[in-house]
């Protein structure tokens, strides 16, 4: 009786943090496919079982396996975000930007490098910009060549490498879209606070 009591001190902790790791394995941390989602269930079940037999081994274990996803996070969010998307240059889409051409309506994210891309692997960016239109190349370029407020102009100041996607989509969906962006790219607001504006104003 007394050795299945110490056991639950042990056991039940171990369910419960397998539990949460799951949970945030499976929807916190997103976009995992079926196959690695059924195999990490597998393994926190094998994990809290473990924990019956040895106790503290195995608790601890269930705890480093429930912290690995919450670590991951946003590492992987990043690399998935930027996956099967086309990124094109901003001096590019500035060098083609034509004011009399049909605009749209959608979203854009603007991804900040200190170097260029290479073999196409955007998810290492320093940061990301996310923002929305109904007049979505009108919206970018103006954002690209506002000297007083636009931390993109700034970054491209700086000699930053700048990397631009657009996300055509309808008026009524623009903000779910654009939350669903900002999510992904844990994007920041491209304008300047007005404490980085009084200090770009002190540097003149």
């Amino acid at each position: 009786m007394e050795f299945i009591k110490h056991n639950l001190y042990f056991f039940i902790p171990a369910i419960c943090v397998c539990c949460i790791g799951l949970f945030f394995y499976s929807k916190k941390t997103g976009f995992h496919t079926k196959k690695n989602t059924l195999l990490m269930c597998f393994l926190f079940i094998a994990v809290a079982i473990l924990s019956d037999f040895f106790s503290l081994p195995g608790l601890i274990l269930s705890i480093f396996l429930a912290l690995y996803p919450i670590i991951q996070y946003k590492s992987s969010r990043k690399k998935i975000a930027v996956e099967h998307i086309d990124w094109t240059k901003v001096d590019e889409f500035e060098r083609n930007y034509d004011e009399s051409k049909q605009d749209y309506s959608g979203c854009y994210v603007i991804l900040s490098f200190p170097l260029p891309v290479t073999n196409n692997d955007y998810s290492h960016y320093e940061t990301a910009y996310v923002g929305s239109s109904s007049n979505i190349n009108k919206e970018i370029h103006k954002v690209i060549n506002n000297k007083t407020l636009s931390r993109v102009y700034k970054d491209l100041q700086e000699g930053k490498i700048l990397y631009l996607s657009i996300h055509p989509v309808e008026m009524s969906e623009i903000d779910k879209l654009q939350e669903k962006l900002i999510d992904q790219y844990h994007a920041v607001p491209y304008l300047l606070s007005f404490k980085e504006v009084r200090e770009k104003e002190k540097v003149r």
